[in-house]
């Protein structure tokens, strides 16, 4: 069986990729209840034959991460280096959607007050104060705006934005906005943990008919296969220009095979069904349902062979006024004028500068086309590191259980 976006089953509803930015979206089914619920370290202790779960001897210690006020400085002096502002913006998929969504709904940022949350280089704002915005109040807590305001400047629109250093916690806007944009999203979509300050912008200072860019968010987890890349890993070892050595092969295995990374993988690396695992409403989510996350899902394995763990991406959704009107009446919205903009890492896609994010399991487990993976995820913020994420996966094949804990 061929992996097609067309098999993606969630706890929150079904979603069908026939609904994205190349062709009709039907908002119908984009809605609907979840499986998210309290973490809970209860549900999460037992054994299993990749070792006994416990929530305590998996959490770092303060002196691993460091203080919470190093993390953030370290965190504010990474943007300010150019190489992340630079695969940010020569991430196709990323700049366009952003590009589209904005320059291609004038009468959303015609004459309107907008504010930029996390303005980087400035791209963001430079696009709605071309696309018609009366001022643009841009703001980033790292040094790259001393260099977003020469930008800003060489293209001559000092007059139309005001870039603001510093935490927006601790700046005062002054007035109030139309509309919100943010390119908040992180690996896994929730790690850095920077919509918190969206969702604050969004309380102090949105207007009530004010619009969000992008409005949603979607968070899927599909099983993972590599059999290439585990040979390259473990295979290796048993002929190595004619010397045997397979004694490291365990070792090898233990070491790529045990925690979470982020990298882009194939299509065909995708070994079931994707399931939503958390729906964002930007508009009316808060902090706290950020905090504790619990789904449980359901795959179905598209095909025989190794499983080695699990594969998660994003989906975020940019909703035009023009689109959420079109979308009340019932009508379906063919996406080709960028009224509604899908922005998606699902490796169908291509690159992204945030790849996928991959869930490894030390041992491979092998499953016949149409296996159902049962199991259920828990993430939280890492207590020590709020911006990294605890993650858990508790599963069952074949009436084995497995418990997997991930620090990202």
């Amino acid at each position: 069986m061929e992996y097609n976006n067309e098999n993606k089953n969630n706890c929150e509803g079904e979603y069908n990729n026939e609904n994205n930015n190349e062709g009709e979206y039907n908002n119908e089914n984009m809605n609907g209840n979840n499986n998210e619920g309290e973490y809970n370290n209860e549900n999460m202790n037992g054994n299993n034959n990749e070792g006994e779960y416990n929530n305590e001897n998996n959490q770092d210690d303060t002196s691993s991460w460091g203080t919470l006020e190093a993390q953030e400085s370290q965190y504010f002096n990474s943007y300010a280096h150019l190489g992340i502002h630079e695969e940010m913006l020569k991430d196709y998929t990323r700049t366009i959607s952003y590009k589209r969504a904005i320059t291609c709904n004038p009468d959303d940022f015609k004459d309107k007050i907008v504010l930029d949350v996390g303005c980087g280089t400035g791209v963001l704002a430079i696009f709605c104060a071309k696309s018609g915005a009366k001022h643009v109040y841009a703001v980033d807590a790292s040094d790259v705006v001393e260099h977003a305001i020469k930008i800003i400047a060489k293209n001559n629109l000092s007059h139309k934005i005001t870039v603001m250093k510093g935490m927006l916690e601790d700046l005062v806007i002054p007035e109030k906005v139309d509309i919100i944009v943010s390119e908040w999203m992180g690996y896994f979509l929730i790690y850095e943990a920077m919509l918190k300050t969206v969702f604050f912008a969004r309380d102090n200072y949105l207007k009530p008919d004010g619009l969000l860019y992008p409005c949603e968010a979607q968070l899927y987890l599909a099983a993972y296969s590599d059999p290439d890349f585990f040979d390259s890993k473990v295979e290796f070892w048993r002929d190595v220009y004619g010397v045997d050595m397979s004694p490291l092969m365990p070792i090898a295995q233990s070491q790529s095979f045990n925690g979470a990374a982020v990298d882009s993988i194939r299509p065909d690396n995708v070994a079931s069904n994707a399931v939503v695992i958390k729906t964002i409403n930007c508009e009316t989510a808060v902090g706290e349902d950020l905090d504790n996350t619990t789904c449980n899902f359901e795959m179905i394995c598209l095909r025989t062979g190794p499983i080695h763990g699990f594969v998660g991406w994003f989906d975020v959704t940019f909703k035009s006024r023009a689109a959420r009107e079109a979308l009340a009446r019932g009508e379906k919205i063919n996406s080709n004028d960028y009224k509604l903009v899908v922005l998606s890492t699902d490796p169908i896609v291509g690159y992204t500068h945030w790849h996928q994010t991959i869930f490894t399991i030390e041992n491979p487990i092998y499953v016949e086309q149409g296996k159902i993976i049962q199991g259920t995820i828990y993430i939280q913020p890492q207590p020590q590191a709020p911006r990294h994420l605890a993650i858990t996966i508790h599963f069952t094949v074949d009436n084995e259980n497995y418990y997997r804990y991930y620090d990202f």
